[in-house]
């Protein structure tokens, strides 16, 4: 009977790109672990990042280079791509609500929100006292999901 639709073909080529993201993420991230005032060639950075993983010990020669890569670098390197991985998520999940792909929050007008929560916030006052230092950015997500929710109260009403 034959893949009329060819829906295996195109598993297997979705299968193949993210494959080569996955490696190329890899990669970049060891890249990024050995890059640094303190010089940790990729391979080295690769090999201490291998030994952890799989509970070696590390030999004397390496632990300079351990203490580097495991406990500074590695944890900034894997937060950083958590936090690109969460942007990329909230971008497509974004573009999904407004059925817009082009829709970034620039152009939706939610930064402007964001802008303007938190230059209230400076202006007001409200960073001071009983709220301390978090209140700034609250009060630029509050001013981000205000700006969000009336651009889809107009579009969702025709009123934009």
């Amino acid at each position: 009977m034959g893949d009329t639709l060819g829906l295996h073909r195109a598993r297997t080529r979705a299968l193949g790109w993210s494959a080569a993201a996955l490696s190329a993420t890899v990669a970049v991230c060891v890249i990024a672990v050995a890059a640094g005032p303190t010089v940790v060639p990729p391979g080295v950075a690769a090999d201490v990042i291998g030994r952890h993983l799989a509970g070696a010990t590390i030999p004397e020669e390496l632990a300079t280079y351990s203490s580097v890569v495991w406990d500074i670098r590695l944890p900034r390197v894997l937060l950083g791509a958590t936090v690109g991985a969460g942007l990329a998520v909230a971008g497509v999940v974004l573009q999904a609500l407004v059925a817009n792909v082009l829709a970034d929050p620039y152009i939706l007008g939610i930064n402007a929100g964001a802008s303007t929560g938190a230059a209230a916030a400076i202006l007001f006052g409200v960073g001071t006292g009983i709220f301390g230092a978090l209140a700034l950015q609250a009060m630029a997500f509050f001013g981000a999901a205000a700006a969000s929710v009336l651009m889809l109260a107009l579009a969702r009403g025709g009123g934009g």
